[in-house]
């Protein structure tokens, strides 16, 4: 599966002043492509040090 695959993501981040670099960086990596999206700020992550994670839904047809 590819980027063009993804149907959804869920973005968490510590720090609302990192919004435009992910965006940047989603952006790079994503080749532009844009899904459904969701985005939250938290107070922290499973791991110490962690800024953003991102979780992903993908569907691919049969």
């Amino acid at each position: 599966m590819t980027w063009a695959d993804v149907v959804k993501t869920t973005i968490y981040l510590v720090s609302g002043a990192d919004r435009a670099a992910f965006n940047v960086a989603r952006s790079e990596v994503t080749g532009g492509i844009k899904n459904a999206a969701t985005l939250l700020f938290v107070s922290g992550l499973a791991l110490p040090g962690l800024l953003v994670e991102v979780e992903a839904v993908a569907a691919a047809a049969e």
